[in-house]
């Protein structure tokens, strides 16, 4: 939508610009030719900006593309669907997150379950109780992690 946008006002900008220079040049019936193609947009913004005389009015504004007098086509469009596409991407950002913490969460319950397996194949028991209760830390940060993460 942005490209066709973009493509109409390229469009408006050429045949405003022949017009002009026909007016310029001063050969009326090329210049009538061309604005009698304006459309849409474009219409009202040559009329208002041909009613400030800027053929003879420094003041005037140097084209019909300023704010106030032409309007892009689309343009209320494009930024309702920018807002919803920003807000969407916020959304899928925290979803991200959310999934990252969970997904983290399995590996830690992964790690408690290998330590706390291996725990009791150790001989020694300097070995199998910090094993064991790192398993359990493991254990118990992994508990607090999920309590905390939101629940759809």
């Amino acid at each position: 939508m942005i490209l066709e946008s973009r493509q109409f006002e390229m469009a408006h900008l050429h045949l405003a610009t022949k017009a002009a220079d026909a007016i310029v040049e001063g050969n009326e019936k090329l210049a009538r030719f061309y604005t009698e193609r304006f459309t849409g947009e474009l219409k009202p913004a040559w009329e208002k900006w041909v009613a400030l005389k800027p053929f003879e009015n420094p003041t005037a504004p140097p084209h019909p593309f300023v704010a106030g007098f032409y309007k892009p086509r689309f343009a209320d469009e494009i930024r309702e669907k920018q807002a919803t596409s920003l807000k969407v991407s916020t959304q899928a950002k925290t979803t991200g997150r959310y999934s990252s913490g969970y997904l983290s969460n399995t590996v830690i319950l992964a790690m408690v379950l290998f330590f706390a397996g291996t725990a009791g194949k150790f001989d020694h028991r300097r070995v199998r109780q910090p094993s064991l209760g790192f398993a359990v830390a493991l254990f118990i940060f992994a508990a607090v992690r999920v309590i905390l993460l939101p629940v759809a």
